[in-house]
C-alpha cells in the first residue's frame, strides 16, 4: 500500500548541501550502515539519500547525430513494482498504576514480493488492495497424493533494528524470510521519540529512517465507539471521523483508518485511508466501504510514517499509538444498516 505519506526519494535541501559539502562518491560500502550522516550505499559507494543516480546506460541515438552520452537520469523501477515491505513499531504507555500496567511494546516486520491475485487502486482517496480467492490446485489425476509443496522463502532485509527507543529491538529473519514478533513489557517511545530504523539487505535492499517520530495516544470524538465493540453505519453514506489534535505530535503525523474484510477463501479488501493529525477531520466514502465483504473492520491509529524507495520496493516503516473514543479503542466491527 501506497498512502501519500513523506517520501524519502525526493531529495529536500538538507540532503543537496550533503551532497555539495564533498559526498558524491564517498568511501566503498557494502551496506547503509558503513555510511556516515544522512547517507545511503548505493552501487558500493556511499551517497546523499535520496540523490538520483544514473545506471550508466546510453540511450539510443542515431549514429549519424554523434549522440553518445546519457541525455537524463535513469530514475529505477516504479515504487512497490517488485515488492512491498513494512516495518511496524507499536508503543503503549503505562496505565494508572505501573506495578500491575507496565505499559508495552511490540515491533513487527514483513516483505512480500508482488502478488499476481492482488491489485491496487486509489478509491475515494483511499489506497485499496484487492486480492481474489486463493487459487484452488486441480487434481492431476495421480493415485498417490504428493502431498502439498513447501512454500518459497519470502525475501527479508536482514537483520532489523531499532534504536532511539526506550531498549534496542532486533528481528532477525528465519528460513521462511519472515520475522517473529519482538514485543516486552515497557514503552517503546512516547511522543516526539527520535527513532532509526535499519536493515542491511538482502533480496530486499538495505534501508534506514532519518526522521520517524514516536506519537502518543489519542482521542476521536466522533464517531463514538460502543462498548460492544459492533459499529453500525451505513456503508451506502460516508463516515466521518473527527478529532483534537494533541499539543505534542510530529508535524507529519497521520491519522489511519484501515477498513478490512476477508473472506474463508482468501479473498480480502484492505483499505487504507490517511489524514493529517493536524487536520483535525476525514471522511471515510462510502465508495470505499461500499467495496468491503465479509467481517468488515475498522481500525484507526495515529502514527508518523517514513516510506522508503528503494529499487523497485517500497518499504513503510510506522510508529504508531492507539486512538480510542468514549475510552474503548477503536477497533471495531463494522455493521451495515442502511438509512430507509
Amino acid at each position: 500500500m501506497r498512502p501519500m505519506l513523506r517520501w524519502l526519494a525526493p531529495a529536500p535541501l538538507l540532503l543537496v548541501l550533503v551532497g555539495l559539502l564533498g559526498c558524491d562518491s564517498g568511501p566503498e560500502c557494502v551496506v547503509d550502515t558503513d555510511c556516515s550522516g544522512l547517507q545511503i550505499c548505493v552501487e558500493e559507494a556511499c551517497v546523499p539519500l535520496g540523490e538520483e543516480r544514473d545506471s550508466g546506460t546510453a540511450d539510443a541515438s542515431d549514429e549519424d547525430a554523434g549522440e553518445v552520452d546519457d541525455a537524463g537520469v535513469d530514475m529505477g523501477p516504479e515504487p512497490g513494482s517488485v515488492g512491498t515491505g513494512n516495518v511496524v513499531l507499536e508503543s503503549r504507555p503505562a496505565g494508572a498504576d505501573p506495578a500491575t500496567d507496565p505499559g508495552a511494546y511490540t515491533v513487527s516486520a514483513g516483505f512480500y514480493p508482488v502478488s499476481e491475485r492482488c491489485s491496487t487502486s486509489t478509491v475515494g482517496g483511499c489506497q485499496v488492495v484487492t486480492c481474489a480467492a486463493v487459487p484452488t490446485p486441480e487434481d492431476a489425476g495421480g493415485t498417490v497424493d504428493a502431498g502439498t509443496p513447501e512454500p518459497e522463502p519470502l525475501p527479508h532485509a536482514g537483520a532489523v533494528q531499532v534504536s532511539g527507543g526506550s531498549v534496542a529491538v532486533t528481528l532477525m529473519p528465519t528460513a521462511a524470510g519472515t520475522y517473529d514478533p519482538a514485543t516486552g513489557a515497557e514503552p517503546l517511545f512516547s511522543a516526539l521519540t527520535d527513532l532509526v530504523v535499519t536493515a542491511p539487505g538482502d533480496e530486499v535492499p538495505s534501508f534506514r529512517t532519518t526522521g520517524l517520530q514516536g506519537v502518543a495516544e489519542m482521542s476521536v470524538d466522533a464517531p463514538a465507539v460502543p462498548d460492544t465493540r459492533v459499529l453500525a453505519i451505513d456503508f451506502g453514506a460516508d463516515l466521518a471521523l473527527s478529532w483534537t489534535a494533541p499539543p505534542e505530535a510530529p508535524d507529519d503525523a497521520v491519522i489511519y483508518a484501515r477498513a478490512t474484510s476477508g473472506a474463508a477463501d482468501g479473498s480480502s479488501v484492505v483499505a487504507t485511508c490517511t489524514y493529517p493529525v493536524a487536520g483535525g477531520a476525514g471522511t471515510v466514502e462510502a465508495s470505499v466501504l461500499g467495496m468491503l465483504g465479509a467481517n468488515p473492520r475498522l481500525r484507526v491509529v495515529v502514527g508518523d510514517v517514513e516510506s522508503i524507495d528503494r529499487d523497485g520496493w517500497l518499504i513503510e516503516v510506522l510508529a504508531f499509538a492507539r486512538v480510542f473514543s468514549e475510552g474503548n479503542v477503536f477497533d471495531v466491527s463494522l455493521e451495515n444498516t442502511p438509512s430507509m
